[in-house]
C-alpha cells in the first residue's frame, strides 16, 4: 500500500510523464539512427500504429551473425562506460509463480486454468534464451542522457563492434 507522501510524490511525477516519454522517444530514435548499421545488433522496432515509452532501450544480439558471445560484448561495452544491462527479471521464475502462491490456499489464479504445466513448472524457453544469450538494454529510466552522453554511447558501441565484428 502507498502512503500519503508516496502518493503526493506520484501525483507530481505524473505531471511530468508525457515530457519524459517524449524525451525518451527522441533519445531512442537517436540511438536507433546511429546504431542500426551495426551488423548483428537488432534494434527495437515499433509499428507505426503503436507507441513505446523506452523505459529500457532493449536490443538483441543476433547469434547467427555474431560469433562473439553476448557476455563478451556486454563486458566490452561496460568497460567503455556504457550503462548497460544483460539480464532482466524473468517473472515466471519468481517464487509467487514457481510455488503458485498468490491468493488464498486454493492456488488462485492458477486454479482457473485447465492446462497442466509440465512438471508443474511454468517454462518460457524464448524468454529464457533471450535473457541468457541475446538481450542487452540501456536503462533510459535511470539517467537523463544528454546528447553528448548519447554520442559517447554510440561511439563506444562502434568501437566494440569494430573490435569484434565487421561493419556492413
Amino acid at each position: 500500500r502507498m502512503g500519503e507522501i508516496e502518493a503526493a510524490i506520484g501525483i507530481e511525477q505524473l505531471k511530468k510523464v508525457n515530457k519524459i516519454i517524449k524525451n525518451n522517444v527522441k533519445k531512442a530514435k537517436f540511438l536507433i539512427d546511429n546504431l542500426s548499421n551495426l551488423e548483428g545488433l537488432i534494434m527495437p522496432h515499433t509499428e507505426s500504429y503503436n507507441t513505446h515509452v523506452y523505459y529500457y532501450f532493449a536490443m538483441q544480439i543476433n547469434n547467427k551473425i555474431i560469433n562473439t558471445s553476448r557476455d563478451e560484448i556486454f563486458n566490452a561495452l561496460k568497460s567503455e562506460g556504457v550503462p548497460i544491462f544483460k539480464n532482466y527479471t524473468l517473472v515466471h521464475l519468481l517464487p509467487m509463480y514457481k510455488r503458485k502462491i498468490a491468493y488464498g490456499k486454493n492456488n488462485f489464479p492458477w486454479s482457473l486454468s485447465n492446462k497442466k504445466l509440465i512438471k508443474n513448472q511454468i517454462t518460457c524457453p524464448n524468454a529464457e534464451y533471450l535473457n541468457s544469450q541475446t538481450y542487452l538494454a540501456i536503462p533510459m529510466c535511470n539517467y537523463d542522457y544528454s546528447r553528448k552522453d548519447l554520442k559517447l554511447i554510440v561511439s563506444a558501441f562502434k568501437k566494440v563492434w569494430k573490435y569484434f565484428i565487421k561493419f556492413k
